[in-house]
């Protein structure tokens, strides 16, 4: 009789010693009882044996026998914060932009309430002027939306169609006055589709760069035909900047038109490679205003001043287990740097010194780590500037204590009295300052009798007028 089959093979692909590859960084956790038993999911069981602990591996099997692993809370931790920070980052032009090259301009749909809509493409031109149409490829479809006249008197909307040749749209713009138009072109009408997912040749080797080259010498000749048929300029161009300016766009939408192609051509097995813009940072894009307005605030530390030529300029702030710069305008005027001097006279620190609620305002991503190498590397290899401001400066101690957009928060009625305040003005979202309310003398309360003779003379004049 056959026994049972063994579960080895499954229990290998439930574990983490499957995923393990020393040439990519990953952290590891346990739970529950496994952590209690030092069960880490690799070959032998650790000595770390306390919850929520992370760590790195190193080697799971070294030649001496041993399970070589070192800690990782700092880096899981980092990842927390920023989760509860609440913010998307946002590219800066450096190495990182440069390695995911025309991917990084891939818009990233968002499907939220405080999420930005993709608004039509908006120019203004005059009319006569021929320079919106120079180069287009396609007859393009313009919307009219006002017109005004030398009098300044707005027009009726109409709908206006221009062709893509030179002499059309001169002919037509001619016949609407010399007022200033505003056009507006709707996406999708007048070009191709194509794709952001272009080869990379900054990420490229030697060899594979020699082959990018041969296969675009093979594109010659349908370059020369694309060229013919989207080229409506003259012979006689402005000057050599603007030529070769626009012979760099022509170039850059023919490679997007081929990769569009080679991706949708039902024989290839080509994939369109969309990278993660952010690295891996975050995986769903919140709006700045909704992080400005729902997430919470962080607690930040002022640590101490930054002196610019000798003269204190901003504050150096520990936020989030990050250092930035904190401007002194957005910030508390009651919030003062930890005191060093005084702390190594005495030897006591208040623990509430340098305490301030912070939010991001805006946060750049310029360098991410190399987690998939020979020799990986950590968050020690990530560049990211970001932009914080005081709580209080974006209607953290507004007076409306509700969600905004709800309508308790659209039917609050503040307090009609005031009482001065030391604590600066607080800010409102688009930076206009409010000022303060005037405290107004307390009137006397009126009789009942006098209020009704006064309501009723109120009615008696409403009807004699009607």
């Amino acid at each position: 009789m056959a026994g049972a089959p063994s579960q080895f093979a499954a229990l290998l692909r439930r574990s983490k010693f499957a995923s393990f590859d020393p040439e990519i960084a990953q952290v590891y956790t346990s739970h529950n009882g496994n952590v209690h038993r030092g069960n880490w999911g690799f070959k032998r069981p650790l000595a770390l044996r306390r919850r929520n602990a992370y760590i790195t591996m190193k080697t799971v099997d070294s030649s001496e026998q041993q399970t070589e692993w070192e800690r990782g809370e700092s880096q899981a931790r980092w990842i927390k914060m920023w989760d509860e920070i609440g913010v998307s980052a946002e590219l800066k032009i450096g190495r990182w932009q440069s390695t995911l090259g025309d991917s990084s301009e891939a818009p990233w749909d968002i499907d939220s309430e405080f999420g930005s809509s993709p608004f039509p493409q908006v120019v203004r031109v005059r009319a006569g002027s021929s320079s919106l149409l120079d180069g287009a490829d396609e007859p393009t479809a313009f919307h009219q939306e006002t017109r005004r006249s030398e009098s300044g008197a707005t027009g009726s909307f109409e709908t206006m169609a221009v062709e893509g040749m030179e002499e059309d749209a001169e002919e037509a713009l001619e016949g609407l006055g010399e007022g200033v138009l505003l056009l507006q072109r709707w996406q999708g009408e007048s070009r191709a589709a194509d794709s952001k997912a272009v080869e990379n040749i900054e990420s490229m080797t030697d060899s594979e760069f020699e082959r990018y080259l041969e296969k675009l010498r093979r594109y010659r000749p349908e370059f020369k035909e694309f060229t013919d048929k989207v080229s409506r300029r003259k012979d006689s161009v402005q000057n050599a900047k603007d030529s070769i300016t626009q012979q760099q766009l022509k170039v850059e939408e023919f490679l997007r038109l081929k990769a569009e192609e080679s991706y949708t051509n039902p024989q290839t097995r080509a994939v369109e490679q969309r990278p993660q813009t952010i690295g891996g940072l975050t995986y769903s894009q919140i709006p700045k205003l909704q992080s400005l307005l729902l997430q919470k605030a962080q607690p930040g530390r002022i640590v101490q001043n930054r002196f610019l030529r000798g003269t204190e300029q901003d504050y150096v702030v520990n936020f989030a287990g990050m250092g930035t710069q904190l401007n002194k305008n957005l910030g508390d005027s009651t919030t003062r740097p930890i005191n060093f001097e005084r702390m190594a006279a005495t030897g006591t620190r208040d623990p509430d010194e340098g305490n301030i609620k912070l939010k991001v305002l805006k946060a750049q991503l310029a360098d991410a780590p190399k987690t998939v190498d020979k020799d990986p590397q950590a968050l020690d290899g990530v560049s990211i500037i970001v932009s914080v401001t005081d709580a209080a400066r974006i209607g953290e101690k507004n007076d409306n204590p509700y969600p905004p957009g709800s309508r308790e928060y659209v039917g609050f009625q503040p307090a009609l009295l005031s009482a001065p305040s030391s604590s600066p003005s607080p800010t409102s979202l688009f930076n206009k300052s409010r000022k303060p309310k005037q405290p107004t003398e307390p009137q006397e309360q009126a009789e009942p009798e006098e209020l009704m003779m006064t309501l009723r003379d109120i009615v008696k004049s409403e009807g004699q007028d009607r």
